[in-house]
């Protein structure tokens, strides 16, 4: 009830409520609770530093099937701030992978790639490449995957990477 009534005199001071979000975020970011420093940034209209700890904290939340908030997250993004944080459309593809949306997947994963082509990040690429190849190894097309698998390792370098370069040697 109090909050409904703070955030009803608000309404009458967007600058202030701006501020007060913003200054949240900071205080969730500092006691490391980036779900809630998300939604206030959210708030605020500060779209691209959400979508950074977007970038960060969505990989931990795939991990424990929270498909929801990350997909929740993602569509309060316009395409011009996904293509400045690509690894947020590998997240998507991933979401789309594990909920069988094949083909959309595949598509987000694609344009993750073109936008690490785009800016020469070889990692980033590679990534992209293996997330597709998990499309088509979820899907028994083997064949596929192995040919993006060739592709994504030929991109690491392996001294730099060893861990990710031996998982996609096992892939093979």
């Amino acid at each position: 009830l109090f909050q409904d009534f703070l955030l009803d005199q608000g309404k009458n001071d967007p600058k202030k409520m701006n501020h007060l979000y913003k200054k949240a975020s900071d205080y969730f970011i500092k006691v490391n609770d980036p779900e809630e420093a998300i939604y206030h940034l959210f708030r605020c209209a500060e779209n691209n530093e959400a979508a950074r700890l977007i970038e960060t904290t969505g990989p931990r939340l795939l991990e424990i099937g929270r498909l929801r908030t990350i997909s929740k997250w993602i569509e309060k993004l316009d395409d011009t701030l996904m293509d400045q944080h690509p690894r947020i459309r590998i997240l998507c593809g991933d979401v789309q992978r594990l909920r069988s949306q094949f083909e959309d997947a595949i598509i987000s994963y694609k344009r993750a790639d073109r936008v690490f082509a785009r800016t020469k990040d070889l990692h980033g690429r590679s990534q992209a490449l293996r997330s597709m190849a998990q499309v088509y190894l979820d899907t028994i097309r083997p064949l596929k995957a192995s040919s993006l698998l060739e592709e994504a390792l030929a991109l690491l370098e392996p001294q730099e990477h060893p861990a990710e370069a031996a998982d996609l040697m096992d892939q093979l």
